[in-house]
């Protein structure tokens, strides 16, 4: 049984199953006042607050970020509260990892598989939301009978989605979700911390940012001259990491670590934009081998360039993120 299940779940439901009928609008009352609580509470963390302090805040402002989304996915009208949900969550992950050491070892293994979980599903619905932009921008510049081919494609992506969103709206109807939340909403208030996080957070800073540093120089040295595109991927995710580290610790860390995380994310988006045509050109070549009906639509959009040579755009995003007087404090 996962460690966020409750005991009093009845015996003989999975913990991925809907929550019994009745207890939906219950489930919604509890994450609304959750919400409600921690926008009460919300922490103003001056240059000398506490390690554990900038933890808390962390954990509350993705949590936020995910239960003020959280009703919007549902309905189902807005693609952007899916986005928003997923990075929310992405992001939350990110901070528990990257504050591991000022955190119970446990909670930190048990929050991280929970929240990949979570992830991983809002991933599948944004994931086909990037791919039916992708198609439909290709789209665009076709006309014709063209065009109505590669409406083919567009049709199979939105029947695509509508599984993937299937599945996302029974995993947020599982008690497993909300015992996620509950869980982060707990941390947010009260986190299970180490001795660690009694000490000013500026006085780890440096090591909690330089670990996301160190990370991402390790992965830019492995690219060497020629990067496959999962190298660029782990960098892409690399680069995150240290960009989220950034921005959490901004208010206790010196002012040049928040030019290192916009930095950082703008190498983020240069490599995500890479992705994005990395993915739409796997998903086509492999959607004509699984539709033959589709697979001249699916040719006619390859055919069309999909931009995905962008080493030269990461790299110099790279050499601006190196620069010495930005990350000089992390030596």
């Amino acid at each position: 049984m996962s460690d966020f299940e409750h005991s009093s779940r009845p015996r003989g439901i999975p913990s991925t199953a809907p929550i019994p009928t009745g207890s939906f609008q219950r489930e919604l009352a509890v994450l609304e006042t959750w919400r409600r609580r921690l926008e009460e509470s919300q922490l103003s963390l001056s240059p000398g607050a506490l390690a554990g302090e900038v933890v808390r805040a962390s954990i509350a402002s993705g949590l936020l970020r995910l239960l003020r989304n959280d009703p919007e996915v549902r309905l189902g009208v807005e693609a952007e509260a899916v986005h928003q949900a997923r990075v929310a969550t992405r992001r939350l992950r990110a901070d528990v990892r990257t504050f591991a050491p000022l955190l119970q070892g446990e909670w930190v293994a048990a929050t991280a598989k929970e929240l990949g979980w979570l992830g991983d599903t809002l991933g599948a619905v944004r994931d086909g939301d990037v791919l039916v932009a992708g198609v439909t921008g290709l789209a665009d510049a076709l006309e014709g009978l063209e065009r109505a081919l590669v409406g083919g494609i567009v049709d199979e992506l939105s029947r695509r989605r509508r599984a993937s969103y299937g599945q996302l709206i029974e995993l947020l109807s599982t008690e497993r979700y909300l015992a996620l939340t509950l869980s982060l909403g707990e941390a947010a208030l009260a986190p299970r911390l180490s001795e660690l996080a009694g000490r000013p957070a500026h006085s780890l800073a440096k090591e909690l940012v330089g670990r996301c540093w160190q990370r991402l120089e390790r992965t830019a040295a492995r690219a060497g001259s020629r990067p496959t595109d999962p190298t660029l991927h782990k960098l892409r995710i690399r680069a995150k990491e240290l960009r989220y580290a950034c921005e959490a610790i901004a208010p206790v860390a010196p002012p040049v670590a928040v030019e290192l995380g916009q930095r950082a994310k703008e190498l983020q988006g240069v490599l995500g934009r890479h992705q994005d045509g990395v993915e739409l050109r796997a998903f086509l070549r492999l959607l004509a081998g699984q539709r033959p009906d589709l697979a001249q639509a699916c040719g006619l959009c390859l055919s069309r360039g999909i931009d995905t040579d962008r080493s030269e755009g990461w790299r110099e995003v790279l050499a601006r993120l190196e620069k010495r007087k930005i990350c000089s404090w992390l030596d």
